[in-house]
């Protein structure tokens, strides 16, 4: 029997192409070397969790937000990272390259429609369950987790100007767990992309 839960929203930035791709080659060595139990990621960086989805406008003016927070320089990937993604009724955990966006876009003229933030995003690759332990061992073995990836990501990328970009887009988010019996998968979809405008470009042409 299929039970599908609700929906959730989230406002992603996806990478340029050439940037998804060097996360999709890192993705397929990290599943090749044995990881297990573990969720795909549509390879795209939540920031932030949505009560309800924001409109075309909405969009442009946050995209404004980060090019004028990134200007004429490039989206880095630092250290491997994870950070806690609310996954239905489950807390799981999202690894992938830290992104190096320095502060918050500006949200204002979203009210009432922001849920949370990723106050550090990271550019997503795969998704796990949270195991049952307490909290210190959870923070330790999540750490452990992550040097052991960011080693991995060192053999994988010779160069990890790979996952460096300036184009890029933000977009709504859908994604929807659905229970199959005693497994749960997970559906998503990305809405229209709104990309950046070009460095040194204040707004959009109407």
């Amino acid at each position: 029997m299929e039970i599908k839960n609700k929906k959730q929203i989230f406002l992603v930035l996806v990478p340029h192409r050439d940037a998804r791709a060097a996360l999709k080659k890192l993705s397929e060595s990290l599943i090749k070397s044995g990881i297990n139990n573990i969720y795909n990621f549509p390879f795209a960086a939540p920031l932030a969790a949505l009560l309800r989805p924001l409109s075309t406008d909405e969009l442009k003016k946050i995209a404004c937000s980060i090019r004028e927070i990134k200007g004429d320089k490039k989206f880095n990937h630092n250290n491997f990272s994870s950070v806690v993604f609310p996954a239905g009724d489950e807390k799981m955990t999202l690894y992938g390259p830290r992104l190096d966006l320095q502060r918050q876009p500006d949200y204002s003229g979203c009210t009432g429609k922001i849920d949370s933030v990723f106050p550090n995003p990271v550019s997503g690759i795969f998704l796990e369950k949270i195991p049952e332990y307490k909290a210190e061992k959870q923070y330790l073995t999540v750490q452990e987790r992550e040097n052991e990836y960011d080693s991995l990501t060192d053999f994988v990328l010779k160069d990890k100007n790979e996952l460096s970009f300036r184009p890029a887009a933000i977009a709504n988010m859908y994604w929807q767990p659905i229970r199959q019996g005693a497994m749960t998968i997970y559906k998503w979809k990305i809405g229209k992309l709104c990309w950046l405008p070009n460095p040194g470009k204040k707004q959009f042409l109407k």
